[in-house]
């Protein structure tokens, strides 16, 4: 648990620019979302869409930062040969991105206290979000460590310009009330989502641990 604690430690530091943007991202959408596309009828489902959009950006700049400095400096080759072990740096990639997660949730609740045109955050909002970010990160991650940053960033890249682009879509040419549709509909499916979201990302360890474990560092 504390070389657990020392990587994340040293992620936040080495990111330590990025945490200013994850925060003003974090605030910033569910303003952008809010009162510049309120005309698209966002104001049902806002929430759900700005915590969507939100957490996926805050990844993006997470991943992309971390990914190319352990990229172009070989970081994980150089901390195997500490006492901390491959385990305990796939333990970590896991639980930074569940703060990011955190931050990102935290920044859309301040932005509510401060901000009332706001929608609240709902927990169906939270955890449909979570589902999709797991589904995301439990994919994204073992790729990661099987194919390296540099394979994997122009798929991210696509993924993080096309879902504003779907968000804006749905909201403009469907039902503007499509996400408020979603958390209705998926409302009584929560303790599934819950069930599937930790089966999923246990999986997701599982593999990224036994890549890693296998990897020529």
């Amino acid at each position: 648990m504390k070389n657990i604690v020392i990587l994340i430690k040293k992620d936040f530091t080495i990111d330590k620019f990025n945490v200013i943007i994850i925060i003003l991202l974090s605030i910033g959408i569910p303003l952008y979302i809010t009162f510049a596309l309120q005309d698209l009828g966002f104001g049902q489902g806002s929430d759900f869409a700005s915590l969507l959009l939100s957490s996926f950006y805050c990844f993006f700049m997470v991943l992309s930062k971390l990914g190319l400095i352990e990229h172009k400096y070989k970081g994980a080759a150089y901390l195997t040969l500490t006492p901390i072990s491959r385990k305990d740096i796939v333990v970590s990639k896991y639980v930074f991105l569940l703060l990011v997660f955190i931050m990102s949730i935290l920044g859309y609740i301040i932005t509510y206290l401060l901000v009332p045109a706001v929608k609240p955050l709902s927990l169906p909002s939270i955890i449909i979000a979570g589902t999709a970010n797991i589904i995301f990160l439990g994919l994204y991650i073992p790729l990661e460590f099987k194919l390296g940053y540099e394979n994997m960033k122009y798929y991210f890249m696509v993924l993080i310009v096309a879902t504003p682009l779907l968000i804006g879509f749905l909201g403009k040419y469907m039902d503007v009330s499509i996400f408020q549709n979603i958390i209705e509909n998926v409302e009584k499916l929560i303790a599934i989502m819950i069930v599937f979201s930790t089966v999923f990302i246990a999986i997701s360890y599982n593999f990224s641990l036994k890549i890693f474990m296998r990897k020529d560092l």
